[in-house]
């Protein structure tokens, strides 16, 4: 089993189950701001995780069997279980679709999980938001006791802070205006703010427009990419090589002068397709080289040096 193959997997069961990328199933459902807000207290809360080939993995438990979520924000589930290791009760089929390695992946959503803890020591009992999948292919790929996904359902109701030297992340409270209660960036610090395609919603939440030259490039960023892939048309991939902003190396490339508004980067360890279209999403390879600040309700990514 390759990383590849698990690459944005939330996204990629939802674009077969369902023509709106991104979007929840019908019949998904997400806790309530409230429920949530209660897991962080007014002065933020620090949770320590583990990174395993690029992936955020988050200690908890699901009826008792404790093992690993992945923070995964191009998942539009607020959790999204996995029910190869876990015994989760009643439920019924709300979308199917299939992974990248070809396994059919039913959508199951639950009535009633009996407990689950995030973040370490935040309990919840008799949840009712919770979905699941069989994803007994990660277990074997990336990481054992995998519990599943936390995905924007529950991350929108925060600003949240991911520091991979440290292996930390630091979730706040929000205001009214969606602004954080408390945050750790200096102004002086930020190396870029980039602002989503579509703020406060739960569709191409994570799309950030970019330029490669003359060439406009919308992006996905997400947590749950190891790495990052563009698909290109063979016209706009043969362009860029010739330019030099695309250069392969071994079975990877290196995309050079990928840029927002006036600021660029460079970014490693991709893979390219040819398409129809041109698109693509980065993950571990950019949000490595900074420390990032996502707000959900502001439509922004800071980028921290």
């Amino acid at each position: 089993m390759t990383r590849s193959i698990l690459i944005a997997f939330g996204s990629l069961v939802l674009l077969s189950a369902q023509p709106a990328s991104g979007q929840l199933p019908p019949g998904a459902r997400t806790p309530t701001r409230a429920e949530i807000e209660r897991t962080v207290p007014p002065i933020g809360r620090d949770v320590p995780f583990h990174l395993v080939d690029g992936f955020i993995m988050v200690e908890g438990a699901v009826n008792g069997e404790s093992g690993f979520y992945m923070l995964d924000t191009g998942s539009p589930f607020a959790l999204f279980l996995n029910n190869h290791l876990l015994t989760l009760g009643p439920s019924r089929q709300i979308a199917s679709g299939s992974a990248g390695s070809g396994q059919r992946v039913v959508v199951l959503a639950h009535e009633n999980v009996n407990s689950l803890t995030l973040w370490g020591d935040v309990r919840f009992r008799d949840v009712g938001w919770a979905q699941s999948a069989d994803f007994g292919f990660i277990e074997q790929g990336i990481v054992p006791q995998y519990l599943g996904f936390i995905g924007h359902g529950i991350l929108k109701n925060f600003e949240f802070t991911i520091d991979y030297d440290r292996s930390n992340l630091f979730f706040s409270r929000l205001d009214p205006d969606g602004d954080a209660l408390v945050s750790r960036v200096q102004p002086e610090d930020v190396h870029a703010t980039l602002t989503f395609t579509c703020r406060d919603c739960d569709g191409q939440k994570n799309q950030v427009p970019f330029r490669l030259g003359e060439i406009p490039l919308t992006l996905g960023i997400d947590t749950g990419n190891s790495g990052g892939q563009l698909t290109l048309t063979a016209r706009t991939k043969e362009a860029l090589e010739h330019s030099g902003h695309l250069t392969a190396q071994g079975e990877s490339y290196t995309l050079e002068g990928l840029k927002y508004e006036e600021v660029s980067f460079s970014v490693d360890g991709l893979r390219v397709m040819v398409g129809e279209t041109d698109g693509g999403t980065l993950g571990y390879s950019l949000l490595q080289q900074f420390k990032t600040v996502w707000n959900y309700q502001l439509g922004t990514l800071v980028l921290v040096r």
